[in-house]
């Protein structure tokens, strides 16, 4: 009898051809890779040193382990699709840390697109993990709803974790400030950038936030947020309080 025959097939993402938002309101075709459901191990888009483009188009996508950013990757919210990445104890939702890896995410016309990034104990939804600071997160559109673990931010560094830099939301964004986690779920992190678009978004740049269930009203002005008794700075010029 022959000897049998081993046959491995290599997992290769859907490629379609996508538009986008860019950061000055202008629409943009890109080729993108699709992301689809993961339960297994988290999900590690891009490569070092390269950039990527994804785009979220299902109703209902699940990464149950989280994603991994490496290189500069690009994150595209389509109108109507929902993602949402959960992270293991100590393990972001989506994991932007260390030097030359970044996430930027764009929406498509109506901005409608939902990303809900929930962070594992002591790890921020977006950003780091146990120990490890959130860098280089800038979100152009979509609606956005980040979680930290206990002692980790929403967006930036997770629990114990060297300050987040290079930060910049310029979209409706919803903070979960959750009275069972210290405030520093709230965003604690501002942009260090040298150049920043704001003269391009002046009219658009503002932060929605969301009271969880135990925590006090958070209060905003024009510099940061105020969560039980806290002040955070925020890089907006403008804010609006959910009712």
């Amino acid at each position: 009898m022959d000897a049998p025959i081993s046959v491995y097939a290599k997992y290769v993402p859907l490629r379609v051809s996508t538009t986008y938002i860019d950061e000055k309101g202008v629409s943009q075709n890109i080729d993108a890779d699709v992301v689809t459901d993961a339960t297994d191990a988290p999900v590690t888009w891009g490569t070092a040193s390269e950039t990527s483009w994804y785009v979220v188009t299902g109703k209902d996508v699940k990464l149950s382990q989280g994603s991994i950013c490496a290189g500069h990757v690009n994150l595209i919210l389509a109108d109507g699709a929902k993602l949402t990445a959960t992270g293991a104890d100590d393990k972001p939702g989506i994991e932007v840390s260390g030097e030359g890896n970044s996430l930027t995410i764009y929406g498509y016309t109506n901005q409608s697109g939902q990303l809900i990034a929930i962070g594992g104990a002591n790890a921020a939804g977006i950003g780091g993990g146990n120990a490890a600071a959130g860098s280089n997160i800038t979100i152009y559109g979509g609606v956005i709803t980040a979680n930290g673990g206990e002692n980790a931010s929403a967006i930036g560094s997770g629990n114990g974790g060297d300050a987040a830099s290079n930060i910049f939301v310029a979209t409706s964004f919803v903070v979960k400030a959750d009275g069972n986690n210290p405030p520093t779920t709230v965003i604690a992190a501002t942009r260090t950038a040298t150049t920043d678009i704001a003269a391009d978004l002046a009219g658009q740049r503002y932060a929605t936030i969301e009271k969880g269930t135990n925590a006090q009203e958070p209060k905003v002005d024009e510099t940061g947020i105020t969560v039980n008794g806290r002040k955070y700075g925020f890089p907006v010029r403008l804010v609006k309080e959910v009712k």
